[in-house]
């Protein structure tokens, strides 16, 4: 077996799916049709060397949070120096011990998750309590105004601002409750390659 079939082996056995890329071709051919969770990279490798396609995926918006660890056979300081400055998450040698490379794996897949669950959090606050709040802010700037011309208000003009109002202040109530009560991540798609979290469950 070579090197790379074995570590295929190790991960499917753990449970992951892997892609096996030759080159730096190769690889940004798979980026473009679908990110991986995390991505195993060796320093040696044909064309574009394992530092500088690190530098690529890390200069890729869509691909920069996906976490990169070199797994190599040079074990110098100088070149893990090299590998964290290129943008790696972490930096394991060859030939790794099995139960150490899945825990580490584990390690920067939860870390990875916990960050898109954060940015999913704020995307999802941002659209869905923006909107109330707008409506809310503008409806009060409304009447502050009005009252500062101490113009007079028809009783169908305030009961329409206030029903306004505090419709707004529910549906924000109603987003925290459903934020504070969410049982399961979830995600849905907010606009391309961004991601909201669902709060319909």
């Amino acid at each position: 077996l070579t090197v790379r079939m074995a570590l295929k082996e190790i991960l499917e056995k753990a449970g992951y799916k892997t892609f096996l890329a030759i080159d730096e071709k190769t690889l940004f051919e798979q980026l473009d049709e679908e990110l991986p969770d995390l991505i195993l990279l060796d320093i040696i490798m044909p064309g574009m060397d394992g530092y500088e396609i690190c530098k690529k995926i890390k200069s890729e918006k869509r691909a920069k949070d996906i976490p990169v660890i070199f797994l190599t056979s040079r074990i110098d300081d100088e070149s893990i120096v090299k590998g964290f400055e290129a943008g790696a998450n972490d930096y394991i040698t060859k030939p790794p011990n099995e139960r150490i490379l899945i825990a580490r794996i584990r390690a920067h897949l939860s870390e990875a998750e916990k960050k898109e669950v954060l940015l999913a959090a704020v995307v999802t606050a941002n659209h869905e309590i923006n909107q109330p709040l707008t409506i809310l802010l503008g409806n009060v700037e409304m009447l502050f105004i009005k009252l500062r011309k101490r113009e007079n208000f028809s009783d169908d003009y305030l009961d329409e601002k206030f029903k306004s109002i505090i419709n707004s202040i529910d549906k924000i109530r109603i987003i925290v409750k459903k934020f504070t009560s969410v049982k399961e991540i979830k995600f849905k798609e907010y606009m391309a390659d961004v991601e909201m979290l669902d709060l319909e469950q």
